[in-house]
C-alpha cells in the first residue's frame, strides 16, 4: 500500500481557490501493478501546476522479513528447555564396524574317490555298494566355530561313477538343517565304465540352513560331516549279483561357494580389529553459510554399541573436528582418549522378535570440565576424523565356546551432544529470502524521482548485526544492494539475562532513479544479517528471540493531472 504524506490542511486556506477543493488519491493495486488515481470532485479553477505536476511523496512498503536463529539448524536439532532457553541437541553415528567378513568359511572343494576292491567279489546288489560317513574341515582364521547360519551361497555336487550299471546316489548332510530337515539329495546316476564314467552335476542353495561344525562326534570345530551312498537301481535285474572289481570307482567331490553367514557361533580368537574408514560426516552445522558462534558450555557422551558377543577393549586414540570449508580442524582432548575401553559383550535372547541381541552399551561423559569440547564444537565441523581399534576377547575364551555374531550387526560408536546455547557470536550470518514486487516499469516508473528506504528493526538478539539487502531478478542474479556500507542495527538489551522488549533501529538509505529502475525489476529479496557480540560475554538465546525487518520505501513522485 502506498502511503501518501500528509501536509497541514493551513496550507491550503491561503490559497482560495482552493478553499473547497477536496483531491482525494488512492492506490489501487491489481495484478502487480500500481495505479494512482485522482479524481477532483470539484474544480473551481485551473492553473499551469497540472500540466507540470504535483510532487508528492509516497510511502510504499517493500520488504517484511522475519529471522530467526533457530532456522540455522534442522528442526529436530533444536529443543527448548529450562526457561525458554534452545539447546542443540545432535546425535551422530561415526563409526559402524562389522566384523563378518573375519568370520566367513572360505571357498572349499572336498573330494574323495571310492576305489573298488583289491579282488574281485560277487556283490548282493540288495545291499548299498557304498555306505559311509565322511568329514570335512573348513580352514577358517579367527575362530572356531561351532554353528553357523547361512545367508547365501551354494554347495555343489560332482559324482562320477565306472559302475557298468545304473545306480542310486544319496547324500545326506545331516549336520546342515532348514525347517527342520537335513539336507539330502538322491540322483540317479547311469551305467559308465572305467573308459567313459558315467557323471551328474547338481547345486543346492544353501541359505537359510544351519550348519553344526562340530563334527561327527560333536567334539570338534569347522567340520561338517555327511552320509554318501550308492545303491543299484536295478538290484535283481540282470541279474541279483554284481561283479565288483578295482575298476569300480565313484568320486564324489562336494564344492561350497561363496557361503555367506547369517550368524556364526563358536570360540572368536583374540584378535585386533581397526575400521578402514577414518572419516564420518557431522552435519549439525551444515546451514550455518557463514560466521560462527563459541559456547561456554557443552555435554558430549562418547557411547559405545556392542551388538556382538564377545567381549572387546576398544581404544581411541585420536577424533578431530575437521571444518573443510575453512581448513580449521581441533583434536578432541579428554579423559577416555588413549584409554583402554572395556566394552561388555552383547547376550542373546531369542524370545526377541527378529534380532536375538541385547546389545551392551558403554558411555563415557564429556562436558566443559573434563574436555575442551567447547573448543572442539567452536570449529563448526562438517566432518569427524577417527582412529580407533579394538581387541576381540582380550582376556581369550571365557565365554565357554558361546561367542556369537549377526552379520549385519557389529559396533557402533555414537557421538553425541546437548549445547545450551550461551554463546559468543563470530559474523554470524542469517539470510532470510522473500517475495519483492513494486509493480511493472511502464505505469508510472518515469514519475518516481528518487527517494529513500527506510529499514525499520526490531531485534530481541543481544548482539548488534551489520545489514544489507539485496535484489534479485527472476534468474536469481543480484541487482542490487539498498544499504550503505556499514549499515548495523542495534543488539537487544537484557534485562536479567533476558531480553523483553525488541531493540528498534531505523536506517536510511538514498535512492535514485537508476536504483528504481533496478527495483521494477526484481523477484525476491534477500535479507542478511552478521550477528557480533560487543564483549567477551557469553548470551543466552531463548526461543522467543527473532530479529523483524520491514522495509519502506519513501518516494518522491511527481502526480501529473491531465
Amino acid at each position: 500500500m502506498l502511503r501518501f504524506k500528509q501536509y497541514p490542511p493551513a496550507n491550503l486556506t491561503f490559497y482560495p481557490p482552493f478553499k473547497f477543493l477536496f483531491l482525494p488519491i488512492m492506490l489501487l493495486r491489481t495484478k502487480n501493478r500500481f495505479l494512482i488515481v485522482a479524481c477532483a470532485l470539484l474544480v473551481m479553477v485551473s492553473c499551469k501546476k497540472r500540466k507540470e505536476g504535483w510532487p508528492i511523496d509516497a510511502l510504499v512498503p517493500i520488504v517484511d522479513s522475519q529471522l530467526d536463529l533457530q532456522n540455522i539448524f534442522e528442526d529436530d536439532l533444536i529443543q527448548v528447555r529450562d526457561n525458554d532457553l534452545l539447546h542443540l541437541v545432535y546425535e551422530n553415528e561415526i563409526l559402524d564396524l562389522k566384523l563378518a567378513d573375519d568370520f566367513t568359511i572360505p571357498d572349499t572343494t572336498l573330494s574323495q574317490v571310492n576305489p573298488g576292491p583289491a579282488f574281485n567279489l560277487a556283490w548282493d546288489k540288495a545291499n548299498p555298494l557304498i555306505s559311509d560317513t565322511n568329514e570335512s574341515k573348513f580352514e577358517i582364521s579367527n575362530a572356531n566355530l561351532t554353528d553357523a547360519l547361512i545367508k547365501s551361497g551354494t554347495i555343489k555336487f560332482k559324482v562320477s561313477s565306472t559302475i557298468t550299471e545304473p545306480t542310486i546316489i544319496t547324500y545326506n548332510m545331516s549336520s546342515g538343517v532348514k525347517d527342520g530337515k537335513t539336507l539330502l539329495l538322491s540322483r540317479n546316476l547311469p551305467a559308465g565304465s572305467p573308459g567313459n564314467p558315467s557323471e551328474v552335476v547338481d547345486e543346492v542353495d544353501l541359505s537359510g540352513y544351519l550348519l553344526n561344525l562340530r563334527g561327527k562326534d560333536l567334539n570338534d570345530y569347522n567340520t561338517i560331516f555327511f552320509y554318501f551312498t550308492v545303491r543299484f537301481a536295478n538290484p535283481t535285474s540282470p541279474s541279483n549279483l554284481y561283479n565288483y572289481t578295482s575298476a569300480d570307482i565313484v568320486t564324489i567331490e562336494n564344492s561350497f561357494l561363496e557361503i555367506k553367514p547369517e550368524m556364526v557361533k563358536g570360540v572368536f580368537t583374540t584378535t585386533t580389529e581397526k575400521p578402514d574408514e577414518s572419516n564420518s560426516e557431522f552435519d549439525a552445522f551444515n546451514q550455518i553459510r557463514s560466521g560462527s558462534f563459541d559456547v561456554q558450555k557443552a555435554k558430549f557422551s562418547f557411547e559405545f554399541e556392542n551388538r556382538i558377543g564377545v567381549d572387546l577393549q576398544g581404544t581411541v586414540n585420536k577424533l578431530t573436528a575437521i571444518n573443510s570449508k575453512t581448513g580449521n580442524f581441533v583434536d578432541l582432548k579428554g579423559d577416555f582418549i588413549f584409554q583402554s575401553l572395556n566394552l561388555a559383550r552383547a547376550k542373546e535372547d531369542y524370545s526377541l522378535y527378529q534380532v536375538p541381541i541385547i546389545p551392551s552399551l558403554s558411555k563415557y561423559e564429556l562436558n566443559e570440565a573434563n574436555s575442551n569440547i567447547t573448543e572442539f564444537i567452536s570449529v563448526m565441523p562438517n566432518e569427524v576424523q577417527y582412529d580407533m581399534d579394538f581387541t576381540i576377547n582380550p582376556l581369550g575364551n571365557i565365554s565357554g565356546g558361546n561367542d556369537f555374531l549377526f552379520s549385519d550387526y557389529g559396533i557402533k560408536a555414537k557421538l553425541n551432544m546437548s549445547i545450551p546455547l550461551n554463546i559468543r557470536a563470530n559474523n554470524l550470518q542469517l539470510i532470510d529470502t522473500v517475495d519483492f514486487d513494486l509493480g511493472e516499469p511502464d505505469e508510472g516508473a518515469e514519475l518516481i524521482e528518487g527517494g529513500f528506504v527506510n529499514v525499520h528493526a526490531y531485534n530481541y538478539y543481544p548482539f548488534r548485526a551489520g545489514i544489507q539487502i539485496y535484489t534479485i531478478n527472476e534468474d536469481n542474479v543480484i541487482l542490487d544492494s539498498l544499504m550503505e556500507v556499514g549499515a548495523e542495527i542495534s543488539a537487544g538489551i537484557p534485562i536479567n539475562k533476558k531480553v523483553l522488549e525488541p531493540q528498534y533501529s531505523v536506517l536510511a538509505a538514498p535512492v535514485s532513479v537508476p536504483k528504481i529502475n533496478l527495483l521494477y525489476k526484481a523477484e525476491r529479496a534477500i535479507v542478511k544479517l552478521n550477528f557480533n557480540t560487543d564483549d567477551s560475554d557469553y548470551k543466552d538465546i531463548y526461543a522467543s528471540y527473532k530479529t523483524e525487518v520491514k522495509v519502506v520505501g519513501d518516494f518522491k513522485y511527481r502526480l501529473v493531472i491531465k
